[in-house]
């Protein structure tokens, strides 16, 4: 049986745009992984999210300082759904269920998989 992942985008984001997303899934103790996709991201915010524990898959050149950059060819709203997709292509057998979120504007107050699993009765 696979894991749970929680996953979402962050291009162009900073940690002040991604520690409250980061921190209250942590908060909430979720067990499964977490994943942020994108691109655009600085060496500063890839070692913070990384010793947060979160899993990177980033798309774009490497910058001196660690991060990424994309040069601007795409738009960040359309691309995410690119760059889900091919980690989820990637992991196709690793996780069971997926919750997908942005992470600028959420935060969680309960693990995602367990109210799920009370509406959707999945036990």
């Amino acid at each position: 049986m696979g894991k749970n992942l929680i996953i979402g985008n962050a291009t162009g984001y900073n940690w002040q745009h991604l520690k409250y997303w980061v921190r209250s899934i942590k908060d909430i103790g979720f067990d499964g992984d977490v994943v942020i996709v994108g691109s655009d991201m600085n060496g500063d915010v890839v070692q913070k999210l990384s010793q947060e524990g979160v899993i990177l898959h980033l798309f774009g050149a490497p910058t001196e300082d660690g991060g990424v950059e994309t040069k601007g060819h795409g738009v960040p709203h359309v691309e995410r759904f690119f760059y889900i997709w091919t980690f989820l292509q990637e992991n196709v057998n690793k996780y069971d269920r997926v919750v997908v979120t942005d992470t600028r504007d959420v935060i969680f107050q309960r693990d995602p998989f367990r109210w799920l699993e009370d509406k959707l009765r999945l036990h």
